[in-house]
Formats: C-alpha cells, structure tokens, sequence
C-alpha cells in the first residue's frame, strides 16, 4: 500500500524539489517572452507571409465570415442565473443593485453607444485573440461605466525580474503616451491561451495567413487585368511585309496611342496604324488561369477556421451548393459553430472579471448567452419548448422547470406538476384500475364492455 501511494505522489513531490531548486517557491512561475505565437502556425516556407498580409481582417473573405459573426452575436442577451439548488435555478433581471446592474451596464455601457454596438467592437478583436473592456467606477468603487479598447492599444505587462508575476498592469497607449491601468479595471477576452505569452490569447488567423495572401493576390491581380485595358496584355510588333520596306515607328508612341485608345472608358474606340504592325494578344486569360477555383480554397479554409459555412457569409465556395432549403440549416450551424463556443468563453470570463463586482459568486451566480433570442436558433429554440411542453403536459416536470427551460419567468405558483384526466397512475405490480365513473363519460355513455356474438352486439 505504501509503495503504491509513493508512486501516486512522485510526480507532485518531484515538481516541489524542482521548485524549490529553481527559487524556493511553490508559486507558479512564467515566461518573460512576449512574442506573438501567430509566426508559430507558418511551418515549410521562409516567407512571412504575415508581414506580407498584415492585419487579416482587411481581407474580404475574412470580413465577410468575421461580420456574420459580429453582427448575429449580440442577439443572445446576456442573463445571470442563481442556482439555489441542483435543478433549481433562478433568473435574474435588470435592475438597479446587485447582479441586475450588471446586466443594465450590459445593454448601456457609457453615455456614447449601446452595448450591441461594443459587443461588434469586441468580438472584431477577440476573433484576433484578445478584446479588452476598461472600467470606470464611482466613489463607491462600483463599475458604472465600460469602455471598449482596441486590442492594438493595449499590452499587459508584469514585473520581469520576478518569474512568479502574472499581470502586473496594462499598458494604454494613447496619442503616444502610455498609461498603466490595474488589473481589475480591465477585463481581457482571451481566444484561448498562447502557449508562448500564457498572458495573452491565440488567434486562429495563424494558421490563415497564407491562404489569406493568396487570396490577396488573386484578387490584386484581377484587379491589374481589369485595370490594364482588361486584358492581360498585348504584343504590337511590325507586320512581315514581301516587296517594300518596314515603315519605322516610335514604339512608346504607338504604346501610348494604343492605351489612350482602348484603355477606361474609351475601350472599343477604332485605332488607325500608319504602318503594317501585327498585334497578337497573349494566349493565357484570367479563363485559362482558372482563378474562380484559386480563390475558393482560402474561402473554404477561412471558413473552416472560423466555424462559418462560405454559403452563410455570401462566399461564392459555399454559394454553388445553398439552396433555400439548406439554407437555415447552414445558418443554424453557423451559430453553433461559430458563435456559441465564443458565447461559452465570454460569459466565463463576463463571470470571474464583471460579476464579482457586483455580486458574491459562491452563492451560485452563473452568466451565460440566451441563444434562444437569436434569429438564426429560432427552430432550435422551437424543438427545446415542445420537448419540455410534452414533459410538462405529463406531469414529469413542474410547470416552473418548463417556463425556466424555454426562458420564461417562473412565479411562486409555477412548482406544480400538471396530471392529464386521460392518464391513471397505478404502483408498479397493482391490479388494473376499475373502470372510471360516469361523471367523465359523454351522455349515453356505459361502461358496460359490450359482448359480440355472431356479429350481433347485445
């Protein structure tokens, strides 16, 4: 028994000896690295394909699939609900103290915007790794106001001579000056954790940046086509000519008299050469590059990546396929895919940086997203309130647990169990119940059980 137990806990006594080998202290100690795990993603190449992209939110595709996300989140309200008891929870309300002001700073954060339009800001950020929230407090020390911060102005920061510092404070950076915000005046929306900076959070645009420059470039060099006469280019050379000489010409003159010509909004017009010239177009088109089918891949793998199908954000690799009656399965899966497991992180963190402000967490206060609320969830929403309906109408749950699933107020009245006057409840091994008086019977009725006899009913 002995020696098991010592197997059991040689881990943990080998990680105190190393501790205590490095600094003495059981604390746990972190990297002093701030660098930007995004470059970790960009295996097999020497290109910096990030440098070259930038930020990944300037590109179409990723716009189109980060703005279906952004623009459909806010439409499940936050809520905050207090379970009493296992099974047993209750639904807080906007209010003016407690909980229910946090919920009010929610829909109203300051005196410049609404709180749908912080949620957009917020999630635009998050969906490259971090978002921050500042608050602003009263004398009492409660949050009365919430600013967002775009990611790119602020970096936490700790003490680099000690190993065992977290986050010490943010740095604000505002027209060149550097402020230093505390800790808990500042709430940090992480996407996950960077395994290089555990401060930070990881965007997934890490592993994009390649597809998205490719993307990039495709659409640049369309673009170039359309630009330049919308053709990929022509030779004008001197015509082969049998019993006379060639007559001799500018080339940049007729270069330039060819694109005046046929170049923006004077394409078609005629052209008059004073010499025999041959002009050949090149044999490769935008056709023959095939570059509708170069630009689908990056499409797809975005939205993969992000959790969105190309056909909801109006992407044209998922467009070929959607069809109206495909179309709100797609959406639905979209929201779950791709918003509801942001939803998850966000109340988490909405829960242990916000909350506690305003109310005591050990006595059951949970915060999450009611996804109900929202368009593309609505026959979802549809299936939750037939299934409880079907258990409610039976008498297997109380009418307070019904109204609590389908997001309803429960009142002191609701914990009743409702019994159908078609059903008979009997102890399991009893007899089967007597036939039932004829105060439930039509007028005329019996409950005689009539006899057959040679197809005669007497």
């Amino acid at each position: 028994m002995d020696r098991g137990i010592d197997l059991i806990l040689a881990p943990f006594r080998a990680t105190g000896r190393f501790l205590a080998a490095v600094g003495g202290s059981s604390a746990m100690m972190y990297s002093r690295a701030a660098s930007w795990a995004w470059d970790m993603y960009m295996t097999r190449t020497r290109i910096d394909y990030r440098g070259e992209v930038g930020d990944p939110m300037r590109n179409s595709a990723v716009s189109a699939v980060s703005g279906w996300i952004s623009r459909n989140f806010p439409e499940a309200p936050v809520v905050i609900r207090r379970q009493a008891r296992p099974g047993d929870d209750a639904l807080i309300f906007p209010s003016n103290t407690g909980p229910g002001q946090m919920l009010r700073l929610l829909e109203r954060p300051n005196p410049y915007y609404s709180g749908v339009l912080q949620w957009m800001a917020t999630i635009t950020d998050f969906l490259r790794g971090n978002a921050y929230w500042v608050k602003l407090r009263d004398e009492s020390d409660r949050p009365v106001q919430l600013w967002w911060v775009p990611e790119s102005l602020m970096e936490p920061r700790w003490n680099e001579s000690d190993d065992t510092s977290f986050i010490d404070w943010y740095d604000y950076r505002v027209d060149g000056k550097v402020f230093k915000i505390r800790p808990r005046d500042v709430i940090h929306f992480r996407q996950g954790i960077d395994p290089l900076n555990p401060r930070k959070g990881l965007s997934r645009f890490g592993a994009l940046f390649r597809e998205v420059f490719t993307d990039e470039e495709a659409s640049a060099f369309t673009a170039s086509l359309l630009r330049n006469l919308g053709v990929p280019g022509v030779i004008i050379a001197p015509a082969n000519t049998t019993g006379g000489s060639n007559i001799k010409t500018d080339p940049e003159a007729v270069k330039r008299t060819f694109m005046e010509k046929f170049g923006g909004d004077r394409r078609g017009e005629p052209m008059i050469m004073t010499s025999p010239t041959e002009i050949k177009v090149l044999s490769w088109s935008p056709s023959d590059m095939n570059l509708r089918d170069l630009r689908r891949i990056p499409e797809e793998r975005i939205s993969a990546v992000l959790g969105v199908p190309p056909g909801v954000a109006g992407l044209g690799a998922g467009l070929d396929r959607s069809t109206f009656n495909n179309f709100a399965e797609a959406n639905r899966a979209a929201y779950t895919q791709g918003v509801i497991p942001l939803q998850r992180l966000i109340a988490a963190e909405l829960e242990i940086q916000l909350l506690v402000d305003f109310a005591d967490l050990s006595r059951g206060y949970e915060v999450e997203f009611d996804w109900r609320k929202a368009s593309a969830m609505q026959e979802a929403a549809d299936a939750v309130w037939k299934r409880y309906e079907s258990a409610a109408t039976k008498g297997l749950i109380t009418r307070s647990t019904f109204k609590k699933a389908v997001g309803l107020f429960a009142e002191d009245g609701d914990d009743v169990y409702i019994q159908p006057n078609n059903y008979i409840v009997t102890p399991e091994g009893s007899p089967p119940p007597a036939p039932s008086s004829n105060l439930f019977l039509p007028p005329g009725a019996t409950t005689e059980v009539p006899q057959f006899t040679a197809g005669v009913v007497r």
